[in-house]
């Protein structure tokens, strides 16, 4: 009887997980880009003014949206660690500048430090933008 639980609940367990696989998979493949005011990219590290890895795909994407006219304006996020020479921002709106997109239709937040702070509720504290 014992084992008869066993090989049910082994069964379930990979019904579960082939489900799960299946929704995952389905939710990947849904494109939801629509109509919008801004298309904000969140920070990543670059290298002395280069985008890295990470940032450029979400930069990449940003510009493929912007092209599609989905949103007039692209806001680009993040700080720079002390002693940095380019901001994360900086390095991102230069990135979509030598791609075509005209400086007017860019923003940099660079202030940022952190999303948001541990233990800490309510909304963010606004921060300065520059065009």
């Amino acid at each position: 009887m014992g084992a008869r639980i066993g090989v049910a609940l082994a069964g379930s367990l990979v019904v579960y997980l082939l489900v799960t696989l299946a929704q995952v998979t389905y939710a990947a493949r849904q494109d939801q880009a629509r109509p919008t005011q801004a298309i904000v990219v969140l920070g990543a590290a670059q290298y002395n003014g280069r985008p890295s890895p990470d940032l450029q795909a979400r930069l990449d994407h940003a510009f493929q949206l912007w092209s599609h006219k989905l949103a007039p304006v692209i806001v680009v996020t993040g700080g720079s660690a002390p002693g940095a020479r380019y901001s994360e921002a900086t390095a991102g709106t230069d990135y979509l500048a030598a791609r075509g997109v005209p400086q007017s239709d860019l923003l940099r937040e660079h202030w940022a430090r952190q999303l948001a702070v541990p233990g800490l509720g309510g909304p963010l504290p606004r921060g300065p933008f520059d065009p």
